[in-house]
């Protein structure tokens, strides 16, 4: 389970507890799109305030928020000013209120001032391989033949959960040539 699907299933397990909440998701992603983050703004506060014609530029919207408990998910952040474009300062928010974020940029949360940082860790290699049979081939281990092919790529992942769901989607009910041209190109990326 990669950060995600932590952050997901946390939102998930306490947002009933706040008055209103809101998960972006690809904030890295819909970032670098034409006006992204004025699309993400847009979409946190019309969330939050349950309010579908909120001007996303107006400070009154935060102020509005000052006077309730949030819950925010801020998924895939990395760089501070996508958070400042986002939110401005953290002065509106309640002390009741909670932001999750995450990030594989750790100086992202010092700039934020976050005090309390959980740092995931790489699946051990034993569990990256049998995540990555289980989309690959639809069961906990590798299908015969396949099992120096499942060990390279799983290698190439290096324990990161979404990669290795990526790949082995992509290589589910291929041929082994497949497999091979898709671990020759990965190998030349990783030793150009």
């Amino acid at each position: 389970i990669g950060k995600t699907a932590i952050a997901r299933a946390i939102f998930d397990k306490i947002s009933g507890d706040f008055e209103c909440s809101c998960f972006l998701e690809n904030v890295r992603e819909e970032s670098q799109r034409p006006g992204g983050l004025a699309c993400l703004r847009q979409k946190l506060l019309s969330n939050i305030l349950k309010d579908k014609n909120v001007m996303p530029y107006i400070d009154l919207n935060f102020r509005r928020l000052s006077r309730m408990k949030v819950l925010i998910v801020f998924d895939d952040v990395t760089c501070f000013s996508q958070l400042e474009s986002l939110m401005g300062s953290l002065d509106w928010l309640t002390p009741v209120s909670r932001i999750i974020l995450t990030t594989r940029n750790k100086q992202v949360l010092r700039n934020w001032g976050v005090s309390k940082i959980y740092e995931m860790e790489a699946l051990e290699y034993h569990h990256a391989l049998e995540l990555f049979s289980q989309h690959a081939f639809k069961r906990n281990h590798p299908d015969v033949g396949y099992e120096k092919l499942s060990s390279n790529v799983t290698k190439y992942a290096q324990g990161i959960p979404l990669a290795l769901k990526v790949l082995s989607c992509f290589l589910h009910k291929r041929e082994k040539e497949v497999w091979e041209s898709a671990i020759d190109k990965l190998q030349r990326i990783l030793h150009p």
